[in-house]
């Protein structure tokens, strides 16, 4: 954890000078590293997108690719 937060705190100080306010929310690393809180297993879950943000992408990317495959298969019957 404190790798981490010694990493997250050069990487402000290297970016504030020119994305301040972005660096600025940056700065509480309490929350910002909570993950590190847990078992090492389950940081990935923790840190990756939220589960149902996920599920949507992948719905519409499966609908997206079933709708184009079937477009194309019509158009060689007829």
């Amino acid at each position: 954890l404190e790798m981490a937060v010694q990493a997250l705190e050069n990487f402000i100080a290297e970016w504030k000078p020119k994305y301040r306010k972005v660096m600025e929310s940056l700065e509480n690393t309490d929350n910002l590293l909570t993950f590190y809180q847990f078992p090492y297993q389950i940081w990935h879950s923790i840190y990756s997108t939220n589960l149902i943000e996920s599920l949507n992408k992948e719905i519409k990317r499966q609908t997206k690719r079933r709708f184009f495959f079937l477009t194309r298969r019509l158009w060689n019957v007829t």
